[in-house]
């Protein structure tokens, strides 16, 4: 899930007021495998002008179908954060060679 945040003048301090209910969704959902915020890009870290822009999160789900609401019920969803919310498939790329898989697109959500 890829969510880029509305104009801050629309949106106000939505990000830090769901903070910690976006925390407890994520976590109870019990489907994360990473997640974070998107800031903007400075040289340090610790720049205060690399604000947050957007989330970007990974998580496990059923099909496309359940992948959207999932990101649509996220508190920050709820309370209108994101300018553009999109769902995508992901599919890791196993650089090591342990885990191939001899048909990618079989072994796909959804296949058939």
């Amino acid at each position: 899930m890829i969510g880029l945040d509305d104009d801050p003048e629309i949106v106000g301090n939505i990000r830090e007021e769901t903070k910690t209910e976006v925390l407890e969704y994520l976590i109870k959902s019990e489907r994360v495998i990473a997640g974070g915020p998107l800031h903007l890009p400075t040289e340090f870290k610790d720049d205060p002008s690399s604000i947050p822009v957007g989330d970007l999160i990974l998580f496990n789900a059923k099909d496309r179908d359940h992948a959207i609401q999932f990101a649509e019920e996220m508190p920050s969803s709820l309370k209108g954060l994101y300018k553009e919310l999109r769902v995508h498939f992901y599919n890791s790329l196993d650089v090591t060679g342990k885990f191939v898989s001899e048909d990618p697109m079989r072994d796909a959500p959804g296949y058939q």
